[in-house]
């Protein structure tokens, strides 16, 4: 077993100002033998909004267990200003930790992108098929659900786990959750989560891996742009995130399974589980009193469906 390393990324730049200039939050990562077993995203933590004050909060993680850290590792600080992130020219080496990790030897294990796990008691649940048919009956109805399952996802990306979710197939959907529940502009985006199998069905381009991570945009064939009406731009493409297999993301996977199974429903929209001006939420608390403040009306917490 070799010796973990830490990583910190992002600049300190300001405390006092209601929001930093040109930095996201400080992000903290432990890994060792090739695994990530740690994440922080700070602003997830202190539910400050770009939070890169990490100098204010390091002592009292570590003193509070908070974050599990280790007594002897090796320490890699990245400076990632205005995205200057340690990245490697084929975009493999995202993270300075995982080169680090290479330098040692080790073997990089692929993990999902569920890590984001410092301040969660329990990041196991159960996908039982009752809540599974309660939650698609309620989006039948138009209506909009919060989903805080498990370990949240890393990254400015919410992907399945930290997500509000409705029907794809009407902009008025799109807009309310947009403009009523967000409080943002009508004009931005909100992306779909679809199966794979079904994303091959309504892209014209060939569907490659980088769309699990919501990271590539596809033209949907003409046939499909009604079905997908909320979340096809204005050029006729969509920014999918797919799933392939139950093991990626159980409850969204067997959730998306059953609707397409029983009502034909090809996607749903995804958009990050926050309101405007706040981080994404995190833990269970903080999913259900931010599913009230928004006036959604359900939230599905580690597995359970809560109507509102």
């Amino acid at each position: 077993m070799s010796k973990p390393t830490i990583a910190i990324y992002g600049i300190k730049d300001r405390n006092f100002f209601e929001y930093p200039a040109y930095v996201h939050d400080h992000n903290l990562c432990v890994m060792q033998d090739g695994k990530i077993l740690q994440y922080l995203q700070l602003e997830r933590y202190s539910r400050r909004k770009y939070d890169n004050r990490l100098d204010w909060y390091i002592e009292d993680l570590i003193d509070k267990k908070i974050i599990d850290c280790p007594k002897d590792f090796d320490l890699v600080c990245v400076n990632d200003f205005v995205g200057n992130a340690f990245v490697s020219q084929n975009g493999r080496l995202r993270f300075v930790a995982v080169f680090l990790e290479m330098q040692k030897g080790n073997e990089i294990k692929l993990q999902l992108p569920y890590l984001c796990n410092v301040g969660l008691q329990d990041c196991s649940y159960e996908v039982s098929s009752e809540e599974i048919k309660r939650t698609a009956e309620l989006l039948m109805q138009h209506k909009i659900v919060g989903v805080c399952n498990g370990a949240a996802e890393i990254g400015p990306r919410a992907l399945g786990n930290r997500s509000l979710i409705a029907l794809a197939d009407s902009r008025e959907v799109a807009r309310k959750l947009s403009m009523d529940v967000k409080k943002r502009e009508w004009y931005r985006p909100v992306a779909p989560i679809v199966l794979l199998e079904n994303a091959h069905k309504v892209a014209e381009e060939e569907v490659r891996s980088l769309s699990r991570f919501m990271l590539m945009d596809f033209t949907v064939r003409e046939e499909y742009r009604k079905k997908m009406a909320g979340v096809v731009h204005a050029n006729n493409t969509a920014r999918i995130q797919t799933l392939s297999c139950e093991e990626e993301n159980p409850f969204m996977f067997r959730l998306l399974s059953y609707l397409y199974e029983k009502y034909g429903v090809l996607a749903l929209v995804n958009t990050s589980f926050n309101a405007k001006g706040e981080p994404i939420v995190h833990t269970a608390v903080q999913a259900l009193e931010s599913a009230q403040k928004m006036k959604i009306d359900g939230v599905v917490i580690n597995g359970k469906l809560h109507t509102l």
